[in-house]
């Protein structure tokens, strides 16, 4: 996501020219993820370019509220800074999975929060968060711009930083096997036998050093339970994702899957195979029957045209 939106932010024209894109509506929603690991941001409807046809009326404000910066909120004037505060929001709610607003009905107080953006850790409602992810994460979420990350590469190169040192890393393979799991693509899109085990190794790590939920947290979902009446927005909440469990049979629709792959694999390579051999057959057929065109063939020994000193039968040297 941040890599994506650094390239939006710095992207320019065909003579060179910045376009200086700003997304102002970053939020889980704009965000798809494919069964290849791939990351997009999309929705750029109410994006904000230097060289767009059509203004913005000033101190009209533009996008969801639950994932504004304070300035957006405040209607102030915004650059690429503001989709960084947006995008600490997204990894906020990643990592306690519950909205960081979510319990305010009224627009008028939930505007205000958005502007005051005070902001508790993330560490203070679920635990198991890594320090270094948590202070990168509050300075991406920090009031004022001047002290925030100032671009998303930079954002993106320190949260890289900070989980360099956990012990067990993930990438864009990882997500895609993950997503693959989670949300079945269809039958046509089975997982290999190499991919399971991969999930399978990765379940054995996750289950060695457990983190431990912090107290007032529920060890299932990491949501805190508060006695707090639920707003509209709670309705919405981003609910938690169990831990993938995988069984210990390999399904039967696996295994016909695996038998039909080597079988097609062997038939391909027998069809490979036979038609080398018949253009090989063919190259040496040609080769021997075409006559030669230079004229430097070997002499006919039958020949009836005397040799230079050939007479009654011998050939003098």
């Amino acid at each position: 996501m941040l890599a994506g939106l650094h390239y939006a932010h710095f992207a320019r024209d065909e003579r060179g020219e910045p376009l200086n894109i700003i997304h102002r509506d970053i939020s889980p929603q704009n965000l798809l993820l494919s069964y290849e690991g791939e990351v997009k941001v999309i929705d750029f409807g109410i994006v904000k370019a230097e060289k767009r046809l059509t203004e913005t009326a000033s101190g009209v404000i533009k996008g969801k509220f639950y994932y504004m910066s304070p300035e957006q909120a405040s209607a102030k004037t915004i650059d690429h800074r503001s989709d960084v505060f947006s995008a600490g929001i997204v990894l906020y709610e990643a990592l306690v999975a519950a909205p960081l607003y979510d319990d305010e009905e009224d627009s008028s107080k939930l505007l205000k929060r958005v502007q005051e953006a005070d902001i508790a850790p993330p560490s203070t409602l679920r635990g198991g968060i890594p320090h270094a992810v948590e202070e990168v994460l509050m300075r991406a979420l920090h009031r004022d711009p001047d002290a925030r990350f100032q671009t998303a590469i930079d954002f993106h190169r320190a949260l890289s930083d900070a989980i360099a040192h956990e012990p067990l890393q993930f990438n864009r393979i990882d997500l895609a096997l993950y997503l693959r799991k989670l949300i079945p693509a269809g039958r046509d899109r089975r997982m290999e036998e190499v991919e399971e085990l991969h999930l399978k190794e990765r379940s054995v790590i996750q289950k060695v050093s457990p983190a431990s939920p912090r107290p007032g947290v529920s060890a299932s979902s990491g949501i805190v339970r508060s006695s707090a009446q639920p707003g509209r927005r709670s309705q919405t909440q981003v609910s938690s994702i169990q831990p993938i469990r995988r069984g210990h049979e390999e399904s039967d629709t696996l295994r016909e899957a695996i038998r039909e792959r080597d079988e097609n694999l062997k038939l391909a390579l027998a069809a490979v195979v036979m038609a080398i051999l018949l253009v090989s057959a063919a190259i040496i057929y040609v080769v021997r029957t075409t006559p030669p065109v230079d004229g430097s063939g070997p002499v006919n020994a039958t020949s009836s045209h005397p040799v230079q000193g050939e007479t009654n039968g011998s050939t003098t040297p």
